[in-house]
């Protein structure tokens, strides 16, 4: 029996997404600008995937996704350095 990877993992990703979804601007561009900051400063598996996220994600101004799925294509090529549940969202 397979088993579903747990939420707990994939929390502040759909943190990024809920927040990219909001209908406030001001919250989205709050958002993107603490992702993208995060990723900029210190590019871990984690804030890559966080950031991808971001830029998957439609709604708001900044969304890109071909960047986006450029980024998980890379994070896909080394799936051993992400979690199960990083690899989960990252296939979805």
């Amino acid at each position: 029996m397979v088993t579903a990877p747990s939420v707990d993992g994939l929390t502040p990703y759909l943190e990024t997404m809920s927040g990219l979804g909001s209908s406030d601007a001001a919250r989205q561009a709050d958002v993107f600008y603490e992702v993208e900051r995060e990723y900029t400063r210190a590019p871990t598996t984690a804030s890559t995937l966080n950031y991808a996220v971001a830029l998957i994600t439609p709604g708001h101004p900044a969304s890109k996704p071909p960047e986006g799925k450029k980024l998980l294509e890379t994070l896909l090529a080394t799936p051993e350095r992400m979690t199960p549940q990083e690899r989960a969202l990252s296939l979805v």
